[in-house]
Order: structure tokens, then sequence, then C-alpha cells
């Protein structure tokens, strides 16, 4: 009887003791997101994945990738802020501070000028709008994405 009474009061001790991990309460869900124009076509990722590089050498640093893909379509819009340092700021394609490709019916397209600017980074989200122009002449307008910050996943 005894031996039965201490593993519910052991229990009920770990569970207060766990519950005092939740912060920020239990909302903690990220809804990644990435819309743009297309001429006269609206893309509308299904699939939007951040994710860094980090080059194993000394004076390199760390690049942002952010990438939305279209289920059905299979389109896709990758994002690449070189040098990304966790704050808000507009990275220009042109200065080559960052890169872009866009991907229709396999054929790959390389953006040739264009700006991705982080409007803002939270503790777990980051949120930003871009506009891009690739080689071919393929002009991406009204660009938007949230994502959740890839080292918190």
């Amino acid at each position: 009887m005894k031996k039965g009474l201490l593993y519910i009061l052991v229990l009920i001790c770990c569970g207060t003791l766990f519950s005092g991990c939740l912060k920020n309460g239990t909302n903690r869900t990220i809804n990644p997101v990435m819309t743009a124009t297309i001429g006269l076509y609206s893309f509308n990722a299904d699939y939007v994945e951040p994710a860094t590089i980090t080059p194993q050498l000394n004076d390199s640093s760390t690049s942002l990738v952010i990438k939305g893909t279209e289920a059905v379509t299979g389109k896709q819009i990758t994002m690449t802020i070189i040098k990304y340092t966790n704050t808000t700021g507009t990275y220009s394609i042109a200065d080559k501070k960052a890169a872009a490709t866009y991907v229709a019916a396999g054929v790959y397209d390389v953006a040739a000028s264009g700006v991705i600017t982080i409007k803002d980074v939270s503790s777990n989200v980051i949120t930003g709008y871009f506009t891009l122009t690739t080689l071919t002449g393929v002009t991406i307008t009204n660009g938007s994405f949230v994502v959740g910050k890839p080292w918190v996943y």
C-alpha cells in the first residue's frame, strides 16, 4: 500500500515539474507560407522549407535558404541569402548578397535581379517579401513568405 502511494506521489511530482517546461503558452505552431505573382499566375506553395548552409571554412558564414514548392504543378522558388546574420534587411541579387531560382516544368531559371527582404525576425519565425526577374525575363512580383527558423525545428 505504501509503495503504491509512493509511486503516485512521484508521478504527480514529475508531472508538476515538467509542466513548468512549457514556455510561451501552448500555441507554438508555425504555419509556413510562400506566395507570389508570376505574370497572371498566382504561385502558392504547398511546402515551404527553411534551411541554413554553413561551410566548414573558418572565414565562411551562414546562408539562409527558403524553398517553396507547389505540389501539383511542381513549380518551385528557391531563395538564398548569403551571409545571413539573423537580422532584418534587404538583400540584392545584383549585388550578390542573395540568389534565387524559379523552376517550372523541370527547367531551372536563375534570377538576374531582384531583392529579398527580411521584414521581421522573431524568436522562431522569419517573415519577408521578394521581387525577382529571371535571366529569361520571367518577372515574379508580390512575393511574400513566413517560415520557421531552421534551427527551431
